[in-house]
């Protein structure tokens, strides 16, 4: 189907929100609406978002040529997909995806949560599903979807000038026997009757 006027003429601004949800193992990709309608909802929510995110697709390839210099073919070889978050709040729920190590121990003070984290043996081997929805009403909203884990350094900085930000990446792997590393789904921009309703 070719693109309405509309939607060639679409630019993305703004930010969006963050969600995340333990998975195991493959998820089923056959029904996208009912996978964005199961996982972006308010308990999936995670953290609050600062600078946006960013998805990022970097393919591998390896060029054949032959003696003379003219190139014969190029061939994918390899594919990484990464999904960079910014978050400002920070609570257990925000911080034990990040690290595979950490863990809750216990405290016998009231209201107080301790994160133990480190030690290989501890590592979890947990993915994640992940997703970022860019919030557009009027153009119509923008959702990414991967299955991974954070490769990204934590930096916990305490400053009085500036809020803690904190920039996972998550590294995206295959979430189905397709090898898919990205859903992204892109709303049709709304009717000027489609907006006012």
């Amino acid at each position: 189907m070719p693109a309405t006027a509309e939607e060639t003429r679409r630019v993305v601004l703004g930010s969006g929100e963050n969600y995340l949800k333990e998975v195991d193992g493959e998820i089923d990709t056959s029904d996208v609406d009912k996978l964005i309608t199961d996982f972006f909802v308010p308990e999936n929510l995670w953290g609050d978002t600062k600078n946006g995110g960013t998805l990022t697709y970097t393919p591998s390839t390896y060029t054949v040529t032959d003696d003379l210099g003219r190139v014969v073919e190029t061939f994918l070889t390899k594919e990484e997909v990464k999904l960079a978050l910014g978050l400002v709040r920070i609570n257990d729920k925000i911080l034990i995806p990040l690290m595979e190590t950490a863990r809750i121990a216990t405290s016998n003070v009231t209201g107080r949560k301790v994160l133990k984290v480190g030690g290989l043996s501890n590592a979890s081997g947990k993915s994640y599903l992940v997703g970022f929805k860019h919030i557009d009403n009027k153009r119509g909203n923008i959702f990414v979807i991967i299955v991974g884990k954070n490769d990204g350094e934590l930096q916990l900085s305490f400053s009085p000038e500036s809020e803690t930000i904190l920039n996972p990446s998550f590294v995206a792997g295959s979430m189905d026997q397709e090898g898919t590393k990205i859903i992204l789904v892109i709303d049709q921009p709304q009717t000027e009757t489609e907006v006012g309703a």
